[in-house]
């Protein structure tokens, strides 16, 4: 017979149907927790290739990383040098004037 709050409070009678809810609950959490779950071990095989896939994910992802990276620093550059251009300008400008 399967343990069931209303199992338990037809044997015990009088207690609460909450009360017996609460202990049921904390009695299974503890049984679970005793619980001898089997080891699953994994081949190395399988290992290894997952590490090599995760390795090859990882590069390529690093990768188009640092394209978009050199790209930014050209485009980066370009605008410092044309911000020097610029503040050149400026300063001639106010010289002149």
């Amino acid at each position: 017979m399967p343990l069931a709050v209303g199992t338990l409070r037809d044997t015990l009678g009088q207690a609460s149907l909450f009360s017996i809810h609460k202990h049921l609950s904390a009695w299974r959490a503890a049984r679970a927790q005793d619980a001898d779950t089997p080891g699953v071990e994994v081949p190395a095989q399988v290992t290894a290739a997952l590490g090599a896939w995760a390795r090859q994910q990882s590069e390529e992802a690093r990768a188009g990383l640092r394209e978009d990276l050199s790209q930014l620093e050209g485009e980066l550059g370009a605008k410092v040098q044309l911000n020097e251009q610029l503040e050149g300008l400026r300063r001639w400008w106010a010289d002149s004037t």
